[in-house]
């Protein structure tokens, strides 16, 4: 099975055009929202399902970022609950979404951290999809589908530890899931072929009697 995974210079890119500068005030909320929402399934794993149903609590405890995200059995597939902890950059994008958006809202922790019409209205995965879809077709040339960037979280997890670790982080029931995300990409390959340093590869030596040996050898 090939997945489609993007390069760490492709994810920044995404990233970026995700939180591009904006002018007026909503514009600025929806660009820390598609911000955040790019890097918990970039950096955590989520599934685009999970990540459209998370709440202000899943993500803030007494009124500062979480470290550790709790995916609930509620909105996690198979109702599987796993326990992710979350890098730096996401954190920040917390802080961010703390300061610019939820703030108004916190006192309502139970309602969605990213919604459609209202908080009591989650965003859906079709317009998570749309907005993944849109920014990366601007940024990148082609339409990528929210699933890359977990994709993506999996598979750049798999050359630092054990496939154990992946299993329990991406939240499969089978190892054989997981082994999908054990394929050499172009920076493998190319590191491969970079690893060959032919300036250290040396002739064998023979014996002077040995038949292989230079002066042995009859001139074609």
């Amino acid at each position: 099975m090939t997945i489609q995974t993007l390069t760490l210079e492709e994810s920044a890119r995404l990233l970026a055009v995700l939180q591009a500068p904006c002018n007026t005030t909503k514009a600025r909320m929806l660009a820390h929202r598609n911000h955040l929402l790019a890097l918990l399934m970039l950096d955590a794993g989520l599934r685009v399902s999970e990540v459209s149903r998370l709440t202000i609590e899943d993500l803030v405890f007494d009124d500062c970022p979480r470290s550790f995200l709790i995916v609930r059995p509620e909105i996690a597939k198979r109702a599987k609950s796993r326990q992710i902890p979350l890098s730096g950059r996401i954190v920040e994008s917390i802080q961010q979404m703390l300061i610019s958006v939820w703030l108004p809202a916190y006192a309502r922790p139970h309602w969605y951290a990213f919604w459609g019409r209202s908080p009591e209205w989650a965003i859906t995965p079709r317009q998570v999809q749309r907005i993944i879809g849109a920014a990366s077709k601007r940024i990148l040339g082609r339409s990528v589908h929210p699933h890359c960037l977990r994709h993506t979280f999996g598979t750049r997890l798999m050359k630092t530890v054990s496939i154990r670790i992946v299993q329990e982080l991406l939240g499969h029931s089978n190892l054989s899931s997981t082994q999908i995300y054990m394929h050499p990409d172009n920076a493998d390959l190319r590191g491969a072929i970079d690893s060959l340093d032919t300036s250290k590869l040396e002739e064998p030596m023979y014996s002077k009697s040995h038949p292989l040996h230079p002066g042995n050898l009859k001139r074609a």
